[in-house]
Order: C-alpha cells, then sequence, then structure tokens
C-alpha cells in the first residue's frame, strides 16, 4: 500500500470555506466554554458539600459537637429489654 505526503496528499492548495471555519471556530468555542462551565460548577459543587460537611461538625454555638451530639442511636426510653435484663427478674 502506498502513503502520500505532504504536498502529495490531495489537500495542498484546497481552500477551506471561510464560513464552514467560522461555524467550527465557534462550536470549538462554545463547548470550549461550556467545559469550563461545567468544571466550574462541579468545583463550586464540591466546595459547598465540603463546606456543609465542616459545619455539621459544629453546634450553632460555634462549638465543635461531641460524639454524643451527634449520636444517631435510638432514645434509650424507646429501647424494649426482655427476660432477665428488664430489670424484674428475682423481684417477688
Amino acid at each position: 500500500t502506498l502513503t502520500r505526503r505532504g504536498s502529495e496528499s490531495g489537500t495542498h492548495g484546497l481552500d477551506i470555506d471561510p464560513d464552514l471555519q467560522a461555524e467550527l471556530d465557534t462550536a470549538i468555542e462554545q463547548a470550549r466554554t461550556a467545559a469550563e462551565r461545567a468544571a466550574a460548577e462541579r468545583a463550586a459543587a464540591e466546595e459547598a458539600e465540603r463546606r456543609a460537611a465542616l459545619a455539621a461538625r459544629f453546634t450553632p454555638s460555634h462549638r465543635a459537637r461531641r460524639g454524643s451530639d451527634t449520636d444517631t442511636r435510638p432514645d434509650p426510653a424507646t429501647l424494649t429489654r426482655r427476660g432477665s435484663e428488664s430489670g424484674t427478674h428475682g423481684l417477688d
């Protein structure tokens, strides 16, 4: 198989339609702008997420939360005990 290079490639001397080139340039610029905007929005969302996680570590009085402040276990009053753990075992 023969390959051609340089001016032999068949494209030498061909001019690109200026209107088509302008459309192509506009499309490339729009794609670049959209990608930059998406990257900026992604960075802003990540920053907001980071700040929310940081804020969640503090109470409204700006003190750091203790483990008991963020405990998600059920309220002890709602727990039920069974058998000898009920506190009544051995009572007459």
